[in-house]
């Protein structure tokens, strides 16, 4: 009779496992992310951190856009990006604007540099 309950508590302990099994696997599927991110970190040109510069990924494609500001590290990160090639744009208090290509693939976590450029400043004297 014990090996009886015995073979009964562990076909009951597996069919239990398997049930728990099958119905954890759904939930994994829905983790994928069909979409990627964008990492700005913002310099100047001798490499210190340039902070609260705004970062635009413009899609080529479908035309949206995610707009962000880096924080005091000089790091922004843009993040629900569909797949497809995007503009991104810096531009920081001071600096000339820098635009580049990036390619956003599903689950991609890019992260791209930006050196930024002093800005001209342009003056004029009238006489």
């Amino acid at each position: 009779m014990k090996a009886t309950r015995r073979s009964l508590k562990e076909a009951v302990s597996s069919l239990l496992s398997v049930f728990l099994f099958l119905a954890l696997v759904p939930f994994s599927a829905f983790a994928q992310t069909e979409t990627g991110q964008i990492t700005v970190k913002a310099v100047d040109p001798q490499g210190a951190v340039v902070s609260g510069a705004t970062v635009t990924a413009k899609s080529v494609e479908r035309g949206t856009t995610a707009t962000g500001k880096t924080n005091d590290d000089g790091i922004v990160t843009l993040t629900n990006l569909q797949p497809g090639v995007y503009d991104v744009t810096t531009t920081g208090s001071g600096f000339a604007p820098l635009t580049q290509k990036a390619q956003v693939t599903v689950g991609a976590k890019l992260t791209v540099e930006a050196s930024l450029s002093p800005q001209a400043k342009s003056e004029s004297v009238t006489i």
